[in-house]
């Protein structure tokens, strides 16, 4: 519909651009070196113009009131001035840092598209010390060197998916501290800006206290000049999931945490097979976390990836940027779905969404869109490299310092 009624109001634009400079050509009104006829002036020449039909100035002066009304058009008619591209910061996160492909993005993307990464290094141990992932190059030197060479930052991720442990963690003061205090620590003998928190849990009645800890880990962080950010599940409405409910919109966006990246992938709102991130869900979910989270702390959480389910909408396979250029080689035939903008395939009984370099930068554009502070893309490693060179349009002239606001 979307189309349609932009198409409709380019034709009546079209038709009223030639009526109108015909018009003022033959009768010499219209100076040959003018190069744009504005809607509104359009419409004062025309009420100027006493011989000209009633019947032409209805025409025009509706058809203005309905170009204000939906936005279409702000600039002149016929020439088409380029909107400069917001500046948003690009966040990356990195399962594994030791992937044969994130040396080479890193060195031609990294400063120039990509500001900071989140590598998957920490965990949340049982007792509720901080784990390191040495499987997934945790604290590796040569990749730390890599990064900062390119001036790129460091905020490693530390997750966990772990009810009990999170819950025992979020809900015992003294546990904060100490978890606070070591995450200092470490920052400052491994030279990190940060830390980014992922702890995806399922605790509705804890949602208060997961906020706090948020709250009470950011300050503590903030004392050492360290930033703190956290990827929390999208929603556009209260959902009513034990899981989304865990994450109350409005107490992290007054938390002091600095940044708050929303993964606005793995759709769950439909039963049976479903896209990764259909885009006009992005753009619901964006709109709702504006109600209660500052833009100036929003990330959007981009996907590079896909799945495969099968007819009852299990999770299959997950499918990174090798899978889909395995599948493609194999000869499946995959197909842009218009309405969710995701690449799809069927496979006998399995049904396989991916999206590509591409299709993510147009979720991307939704965050410039918005005004948001950036993009968090999940993820560098196997992903598809043409989405760093897509990037490259929304980035600033000059660097984005990024720093905690304690």
């Amino acid at each position: 519909m979307v189309f349609l009624r932009r198409s409709f109001v380019i034709i009546i634009i079209l038709i009223l651009v030639f009526s109108v400079s015909s018009y003022y050509i033959s009768l010499n009104i219209l100076p040959y070196q003018r190069t744009t006829v504005t809607i509104s002036e359009t419409y004062t020449y025309y009420m100027t113009v006493s011989t000209y039909s009633v019947s032409m100035i209805t025409m025009i002066s509706t058809a203005t009131r309905f170009i204000e009304r939906t936005h279409l058009f702000t600039t002149t008619i016929l020439t088409t001035v380029a909107q400069p591209a917001k500046n948003l910061v690009v966040w990356a996160w990195i399962y594994n840092t030791s992937s044969e492909d994130v040396p080479e993005i890193i060195s031609r993307y990294g400063g120039s598209v990509i500001d900071i990464v989140s590598p998957d290094w920490y965990y949340l141990a049982d007792n509720l010390s901080i784990g390191r992932f040495f499987s997934r190059g945790a604290e590796d030197p040569g990749f730390l060197r890599l990064v900062r060479g390119k001036g790129v930052l460091v905020t490693p991720m530390v997750v966990s998916a772990n009810t009990d442990r999170v819950s025992r963690l979020i809900s015992d003061l003294s546990a904060m501290e100490r978890f606070s205090n070591t995450l200092i620590e470490t920052a400052q003998r491994m030279g990190y800006a940060g830390y980014n928190i992922d702890f995806e849990v399922s605790l509705p009645n804890q949602a208060r206290d997961f906020a706090y800890f948020l709250d009470y880990v950011a300050k503590k962080l903030h004392q050492s000049g360290l930033v703190l950010s956290v990827a929390i599940p999208a929603k556009r409405i209260e959902w009513p999931s034990s899981y989304t409910m865990t994450y109350d919109y409005e107490a992290i966006g007054k938390s002091a945490v600095d940044y708050i990246m929303i993964m606005a992938y793995d759709y769950y709102e439909s039963p049976g097979p479903k896209p990764v991130a259909p885009i006009w869900w992005v753009q619901d979910v964006v709109e709702y976390a504006l109600k209660s989270i500052p833009k100036e702390k929003l990330f959007l959480g981009v996907p590079n990836y896909g799945k495969v389910m099968d007819s009852n909408g299990r999770i299959t396979q997950w499918i990174l940027y090798t899978d889909y250029q395995a599948l493609r080689r194999s000869g499946v035939n995959f197909t842009v779905d218009q309405s969710d903008q995701e690449l799809f395939a069927k496979i006998d009984d399995k049904y396989v969404y991916y999206i590509d370099g591409e299709l993510a930068y147009l979720r991307a554009k939704i965050a410039q869109k918005y005004d948001l502070v950036g993009v968090a893309i999940w993820r560098l490693d196997n992903s598809d490299p043409s989405l760093w060179n897509y990037l490259k349009d929304l980035k600033p002239c000059q660097r984005i310092s990024i720093g905690s606001s304690g």
